[in-house]
């Protein structure tokens, strides 16, 4: 394949990662890329640029047609293929965007359909606890995946986790920005968060300082869909708490709301004074 990779670029590493990454497997990237390079052809011609067995060839051609990125017509005994312009990956990422859309309409009339059917008098709040950076991954990818406005208390310090920042700052808010997810944040006033308050606007986030000498954030809080968690970034105490429950979702976000006209009065918000929640 280094062939087909020089043509590429410089970036053919990242351009066989994201290919990965949206649905096809190592092979079909290879034969895909292989056929760019070509003309109507064989499937079993392809395993000479790819040193892919020709059965495994012919059958990886048939699977990227099926996923509408190699198009093929009936010829004498067999068939021949080529690849599909790559402008295709946006129009199929576009349809996939659609479908998604009505997955999301059709889950939320269900959903109000099975909240009719709970008895409101026998619901208790669902509390799970985590620890340790592997959860607090997946924690982060379930807030992003609610498609919700998310409310931040946060407070990060010299002893923050940098494992657990830096999987924040490059893909957690990657994520959110690419979708774009709303954030609010009522952070501390420290040397640490200065960088935070300095790219809000890049990463679509509205932010509001309190003095840390005066308000204090020895813990943070997120309030997301109807859950809120309660969790802590430092070194020695890294630690999630999530309660679900619309009630204490609910407080929660008055208490937010209440924080936010107050901060306010800072001059440093001044910026921020008509944006409301």
């Amino acid at each position: 394949m280094s062939n087909i990779l020089q043509q590429i670029g410089g970036k053919s590493d990242e351009t066989i990662t994201f290919l990965m990454d949206l649905w096809l497997t190592k092979n079909e990237v290879d034969i895909y890329l292989a056929a760019l390079s070509m003309w109507q052809t064989h499937a079993s011609h392809l395993w000479n640029k790819t040193w892919i067995k020709r059965s495994t060839a012919q059958h990886v051609c048939k699977s990227l047609v099926e996923k509408k990125m190699m198009a093929r017509i009936k010829k004498d005994s067999g068939y021949l293929v080529w690849a599909e312009s790559p402008e295709k990956i946006l129009r199929n990422l576009k349809t996939e965007e659609q479908e998604i859309k009505k997955k999301k309409q059709k889950a939320e009339y269900i959903v109000e359909n099975l909240n009719a059917v709970i008895n409101p008098n026998s619901s208790i709040p669902e509390i799970k606890y985590y620890h340790w950076i592997d959860w607090i991954k997946e924690i982060l990818d379930d807030i992003i995946l609610t498609w919700e406005t998310i409310y931040w208390v946060l407070r990060i310090t010299k002893n923050t986790n940098f494992e657990a920042l830096k999987y924040t700052l490059d893909t957690y808010h990657q994520k959110r920005v690419e979708w774009n997810l709303k954030s609010y944040w009522i952070i501390n006033e420290n040397v640490e968060t200065k960088e935070y308050v300095k790219y809000k606007n890049e990463l679509n986030r509205i932010v509001m300082v309190v003095p840390e000498h005066e308000f204090l954030f020895k813990g943070s809080v997120h309030i997301y869909w109807n859950k809120v968690a309660f969790f802590s970034f430092e070194k020695n105490d890294l630690v999630w708490v999530i309660v679900q429950d619309d009630h204490i979702r609910d407080t929660q976000f008055t208490l937010f709301k209440m924080a936010w006209e107050f901060a306010k009065k800072y001059e440093f918000n001044s910026h921020n004074k008509t944006e409301s929640l």
